[in-house]
Order: C-alpha cells, then sequence, then structure tokens
C-alpha cells in the first residue's frame, strides 16, 4: 500500500479547475485500493464527501489576496507548516499540484529534506495578464522557483502540451509527462431529449434563438469582459454564466444575461445539456477542464485556437479561432444570433471521444503505474 501525501492550495468546492481536477485524479487512483491518501489544503471551504482510502487534513491558511487580485494565493499559518512536515515525514511519496502556491513550495523542500518521492502535476504555463507586474512576476516564479522544482521532482506531469512546452523551452528535465485530467464520464452526460427540453424551460429560453454557456471563474483571464461584449451586440442569444469570481456580468443589467452562482460541481451537467454552445474566450491556461465535461455532455466548444491546440487529437472537433480575431468570432455569432448552428459536430461524437480519452480509468492507471515505477526505482537506489 502506497501512503501518499497531496497537496493543493484549495479544496474543490473551491470550485477552480485545478482543485477539482486534484480531487478527480485522488479518486482515480485512491479506487485501485493499493493507494492511501491524505490530502492537505487550506480550510478556507469545507472537505469534500468521504470516500475510502482518503483523508482530509486541512490547514490554516490565510486566503486574502484573493479577494482583491484575480489569482487565489492562499498563506499559510505555522500551524500548517508543521502539519506539512508531519505529514510528508509519514509518507511514501508527495503528489502536488501546481508548483507555485507556498504549500507547493515548502511541501517540495520537506519532501526533499526527507527523501521522499516527488511527483508535481502543473497545469498552468504562462499567463499573459494585460496587468505587466502580474504577467512579469509569473514569468519569474516560472522561470526561478519553477526551473528548481520541476527541474528536480521524479516526475512532472503536465495536463496539456502548451503548457510542457513552455517549460521545456528553459528546463532540460527527461522526467515530463503529458497526461490531461479526467472526466467523470458517467455524471456527465448526454440527457434524452425531453429532459433537455425541460431544463431549457426553466431557464426561461424560449424568446431566445440560442444559449451560450460560459463555466469558470469571472475573472480578466477568462474572457469575461469579452463575452459581455459580445453579449450587448447579439440580443437574441441568451448568455449563460454559470460560476464566480471579481467580475460580476450582471451588474451590467443586459436582459439576454443569466448568472449562476454557487452550484455543486455535481448538477453541472444540467447546464452542459442545457445549452447549446459552451464559449471560453481564455487565455494562459493549460487544457480546461470545462471543455472536457461539455464534450461529454455532447456539448459543442467554442474556444480560442490556444486552448484548442493544448490537445491536437480533439482540435478537428472544437470551432477555434485566435483570441482577438474578432471579424470571425463576430461571424459566427452573427450566425447563431440568428439560428444557424455552424459546424455543429455530433454529440454522440463528442461523447466518444472524451470516454476514449479522457476517461477516469486511464488516468488512474496512468498515475498509478507511474508512482510504482519511481518508488521500485528509489527502493533500488537505497
Amino acid at each position: 500500500m502506497i501512503k501518499l501525501v497531496l497537496i493543493s492550495h484549495f479544496y474543490p468546492k473551491h470550485k477552480g479547475g485545478i482543485e477539482i481536477a486534484a480531487y478527480k485524479t485522488a479518486l482515480n487512483i485512491a479506487d485501485t485500493e493499493r493507494v492511501t491518501i491524505n490530502w492537505l489544503a487550506a480550510d478556507c471551504d469545507d472537505n469534500p464527501s468521504e470516500v475510502d482510502y482518503i483523508a482530509y487534513e486541512p490547514l490554516k491558511m490565510f486566503n486574502f489576496i484573493e479577494r482583491y487580485f484575480p489569482f487565489p494565493y492562499p498563506l499559510p499559518s505555522i500551524s500548517a507548516i508543521f502539519k506539512l512536515y508531519k505529514n510528508i515525514k509519514l509518507s511514501d511519496a508527495v503528489h502536488i499540484h501546481e508548483f507555485i502556491y507556498p504549500t507547493s513550495i515548502i511541501g517540495f523542500i520537506f519532501a526533499k529534506i526527507t527523501n521522499k518521492t516527488i511527483v508535481i502535476t502543473q497545469h498552468i504555463g504562462y499567463i499573459p495578464y494585460k496587468n505587466r507586474v502580474f504577467a512579469s512576476l509569473l514569468s519569474i516564479a516560472n522561470k526561478t522557483i519553477g526551473r528548481i522544482i520541476l527541474g528536480n521532482a521524479d516526475a512532472v506531469i503536465f495536463i496539456s502540451n502548451n503548457v510542457l512546452n513552455y517549460f521545456k523551452s528553459f528546463i532540460a528535465a527527461k522526467n515530463f509527462y503529458l497526461q490531461t485530467n479526467s472526466v467523470d464520464i458517467h455524471n456527465f452526460l448526454i440527457y434524452p431529449e425531453i429532459k433537455r427540453k425541460y431544463l431549457r424551460h426553466e431557464l426561461n429560453v424560449e424568446s431566445y434563438n440560442s444559449i451560450v454557456l460560459f463555466v469558470g471563474r469571472f475573472t480578466e483571464k477568462k474572457g469575461i469582459n469579452k463575452i459581455i461584449d459580445f453579449a450587448r451586440k447579439y440580443k437574441k442569444i441568451l448568455w449563460l454564466f454559470v460560476g464566480w469570481g471579481n467580475i460580476h456580468p450582471e451588474q451590467y443589467s443586459l436582459a439576454n444575461v443569466k448568472v449562476i452562482n454557487d452550484i455543486d460541481h455535481s448538477k453541472m451537467p444540467d447546464y452542459y445539456n442545457s445549452a447549446d454552445y459552451l464559449f471560453l474566450p481564455s487565455y494562459g491556461e493549460g487544457f480546461p477542464l470545462v471543455i472536457q465535461e461539455a464534450f461529454a455532455c455532447g456539448l459543442q466548444v467554442l474556444t480560442t485556437t490556444e486552448n484548442s491546440v493544448a490537445y491536437p487529437q480533439a482540435e478537428h472537433l472544437i470551432i477555434n479561432y485566435d483570441i482577438d480575431d474578432l471579424e470571425s468570432w463576430n461571424y459566427l455569432f452573427e450566425r447563431i444570433d440568428a439560428r444557424v448552428h455552424p459546424n455543429h459536430h455530433n454529440p454522440i461524437d463528442l461523447r466518444n471521444f472524451a470516454i476514449g480519452h479522457w476517461s477516469e480509468e486511464k488516468n488512474g492507471d496512468f498515475y498509478l503505474s507511474l508512482f510504482q515505477e519511481l518508488l521500485i526505482g528509489k527502493r533500488r537506489q537505497s
């Protein structure tokens, strides 16, 4: 039995893509009954539901930075640091999601000191924030702290080609792997048409020609302001925002904008099945989990070229343009506004792709095999 310490900045009830992906991966590994997991994350949210082989160790953290900036960055207390050390010392291996957070950095140091196997899943590379200070700080952190941590881990898993290629451009490491996040294909599925019609009726969509859905944080890098601009222009489209953040789409008082906050992640398939499109005009991401969830529900995805090339095998099933190609985006939404659905792929094809590439079983097998291989190698060396 492998004793694994899992470190993320938050638990999934914080509703960010990284912590949700961390939860899915933990479930995929722990379900094998060959791994027990102690999960350490900020105590800002409730623990996930109790699951066999996963124990939760909330850390006392201070999360004031997220209130004022578009970047969640909880800071650990002294007690959190001691708890990190205690758990890592008793473990066989440490799995860190995203190197840049304080608990990730401290956890890496403790794991090195105690000679533990270290695996890092890296979700994000460079983010071209409009705020040059943020962009510069992130770039510096990636090329200094990131170079040290990722270059000295036993294995680093990147969730997209974009992120992998970015870090490979300045880190000469042979321990890099590409493995996307998994999606719960048993919960994220295509609903019967009668249920879909009922959900759309509940949203009062009868006066609109199409529903375009956004899911995620309401922040600059997710492209919220761009969506608002399109909503002003294309009034026969209902623009459905599901998420939360420091930008508030409802403040613009647009009749064709509907905002839904604080939705339990297990209820998200209702919204994917209600919509005609998922629209994600974001930048600086890995391969967004919401794209995978939309595929599993048979929902057509509209996103940036940057996001679509992050997983090239799926690019032919995604409608994508450059983020600043306003002419193409406007032409697309003019047709959607007029109930002309362009290049719609068969929902079954989208779902089958998700099943074939992003299942929990494939993800769990990959991680379990990797941990076993690394631990066997470390024992031989010692």
